[in-house]
């Protein structure tokens, strides 16, 4: 799908960048692996509540979930929900892996009326760009890179259920994107530089050290001594948003980084359980055109989690009415859509929606 981003900056509007959506499905939400040092009940008991927190939290999307006390109570009751578990050993290092019932976990998130982010989930190119401490140079960071900032950032992508990926580097990179565009945060250029890669998101930090003795820095309040700082901007949808972290280090900034997109992203696709209207919407869909068109696109919009039940209600010709019962907004279910190409909007000559609920289906 060919998504148009209006970029809304502080100063302008930058407006004809396009972007192909290739949402990743994310296949072991409920899954999770933790280290073990032996395979006691007591460490096995320890590392079933780690992963059970690591998957309420992949499937809500957001480290706040744990603050709920019905959920910290639950935690303590772990094998409950726990469907099968098996170790790995890695380079000498034990790995407890479990699996978690879905229907189970879905329904002690939603009866504490906490988001759920289905399976579906936006793909997201990073830029980094790093000005070691004590020094001038800077450098980008590339997909190739030998770098621990790589490998920490990719794990907390891994650990909270979301695809990320870095830019190749290549000529045709360098060629679109320097290291002052993401140095200086000008995302028209970063977009522009990173529609090859057909990411539905862009995000971008600049990763420096700085001294509060500096007079500059002491002006910044969450800067209370010296300190790695990172300056990032996200481009999402029809917006942008940046912000600032703060660390010890540069691993430590990388694991913040994504850790917050992470936060940020499921705040724009995890349906709210509090808001859910439990509405019913009639959708329509052309080019259906046999029985195994129908199939797929009844598999694909019950495997929304916006979408808690489609019943197909209608058929003339190729033309099939679905109706729609959502756990969700109308927004939601168009954020679910956006996320795949599958099901695109009919829009006019000039690419604007005719109706909200008539799309296309592109098998």
């Amino acid at each position: 799908m060919i998504n148009k981003l209006l970029i809304i900056l502080t100063t302008f509007i930058l407006q004809g960048i396009y972007s192909i959506s290739h949402a990743g499905v994310i296949s072991d939400l409920y899954e999770a692996k933790v280290n073990i040092s032996d395979q006691s009940q007591a460490s096995q008991r320890q590392a079933r509540r780690t992963a059970f927190r690591e998957v309420l939290v992949k499937i809500s999307g957001n480290r706040n979930v744990l603050t709920s006390s019905a959920l910290r109570t639950e935690i303590t009751k772990a094998s409950n929900y726990l469907l099968s578990y098996r170790y790995e050993s890695d380079q000498d290092q034990l790995f407890y892996i479990a699996e978690f019932d879905r229907q189970r976990v879905d329904k002690l998130i939603r009866l504490n009326d906490l988001p759920i982010w289905g399976a579906r989930r936006p793909e997201t190119l990073v830029w980094f760009v790093i000005q070691p401490k004590d020094s001038i140079e800077r450098s980008l960071v590339s997909e190739s890179s030998a770098s621990s900032i790589i490998e920490n950032a990719k794990n907390v992508a891994i650990s909270r259920g979301i695809e990320i990926s870095f830019p190749l580097l290549d000529l045709t990179d360098i060629q679109q994107v320097g290291v002052y565009d993401v140095w200086g945060g000008f995302m028209q250029n970063i977009v522009e530089g990173s529609e090859r890669y057909g990411a539905d998101v862009v995000y971008s930090a600049r990763l420096y050290f700085v001294n509060v003795e500096d007079t500059f820095q002491e002006e910044q309040a969450p800067l209370r001594e010296s300190s790695w700082v990172a300056d990032w901007s996200m481009v999402i949808g029809e917006k942008v948003q940046t912000g600032s972290l703060y660390g010890e280090s540069e691993e430590d900034l990388s694991e913040q980084l994504i850790h917050q997109l992470t936060d940020k992203l499921s705040e724009n696709y995890a349906v709210a359980s509090q808001d859910a209207a439990f509405q019913k919407v009639n959708i329509t869909l052309t080019n259906i055109d046999n029985l195994e068109d129908y199939e797929n696109v009844r598999s694909f919009l019950s495997s929304l989690s916006v979408v808690a039940r489609a019943t197909h209600v209608g058929q003339q010709e190729s033309i099939a009415t679905f109706e729609l019962e959502l756990l969700g907004s109308d927004n939601d279910l168009r954020n679910a859509f956006k996320l795949d190409d599958k099901i695109q909007s009919v829009t006019d000559d000039f690419g604007v929606s005719v109706d909200e609920h008539q799309y296309i289906w592109n098998p």
